[in-house]
């Protein structure tokens, strides 16, 4: 077996939402395994790179707002001057309410009572934020060996069971619901992967979907006692469970995967 399969040596990996939970661990697998994180975020620039710098080596920092095509054009001007080409995007920028604790600081709405303005936030930033940052980059993405890998999600796939969140209360004191926008942008990415993966497939630019279920952090125990019912293993996921998929599908040894939509939910949607 070739063991270069697997390498991320010396790869420009550019990740979007990069401080985030998720971000900064995809960022600490390319660090750890030869590649270059380029973490991009809406943190102030020298606070970003304060926080790049904890994460490994060969991590880099930028602000940028993918809702702003302005602020985009300005990223790829530094990028073209401090990189060149790069070799992946993993576009994992999205916004999401955590459940944690019994209540938590997040307003959520009921369905009938959504906000037009909620709603355009969160496209923004999930569905649009992605074909926009895409969009742009396309020309910066090295052909024939280049990845575009999209982050779903098992919501992407399955609706929410509302029944999990039923004994949640947000800051107002009001029951918890999955709010529509996360489930409808997640499967939003899904159909964006499908498309990229058939554009333009003389230029070899390969686009694959992650589609993760939930990772745990301080969930409650009501919870996950509730979403391990639903799981076949039993568990929610845990951050290192990510790197072995995350690392085939940025690398070549997925070089023949296109168009495909990898879950990795402990056997969730299998029900």
């Amino acid at each position: 077996m070739n063991n270069n399969l697997f390498s991320l040596k010396d790869k420009k990996i550019l990740i979007t939402g990069g401080l985030g939970l998720i971000g900064r661990h995809f960022a600490k697998i390319v660090s750890k395994n030869n590649g270059c994180a380029i973490l991009i975020d809406i943190l102030e620039e020298n606070r970003g790179k304060e926080e790049a710098l904890k994460i490994g080596e060969n991590v880099s920092y930028y602000f940028c707002d993918i809702t702003s095509s302005k602020s985009i054009r300005n990223l790829i001007s530094d990028l073209k001057k401090d990189f060149g080409l790069i070799d992946v995007l993993v576009n994992n920028a999205a916004r999401n309410p955590k459940v944690e604790g019994e209540k938590h600081d997040i307003i959520n709405y009921d369905f009938e009572n959504f906000p037009e303005t909620e709603w355009d936030l969160d496209i923004s930033v999930n569905i649009t934020g992605a074909f926009l940052i895409t969009k742009n980059l396309y020309q910066l993405i090295r052909k024939n060996t280049g990845v575009i890998l999209n982050i779903s999600s098992d919501l992407g796939l399955i609706a929410p069971n509302q029944s999990l969140y039923s004994h949640l209360l947000d800051s107002k004191g009001k029951k918890f619901y999955k709010p529509v926008t996360y489930s409808v942008s997640k499967s939003a990415i899904i159909g964006f992967t499908r498309y990229l993966s058939t554009y333009k497939i003389e230029n070899g630019i390969r686009c694959n979907a992650l589609a993760p279920g939930g990772i745990e952090a301080t969930n409650d125990k009501k919870f996950l006692s509730k979403i391990h019912d639903l799981i076949p293993l039993r568990r929610m996921a845990k951050l290192d469970d990510l790197d072995g998929v995350f690392i085939y599908l940025i690398s070549s040894a997925s070089s023949y995967m296109n168009g495909a939509i990898v879950s990795i939910d402990g056997g969730r949607t299998s029900w």
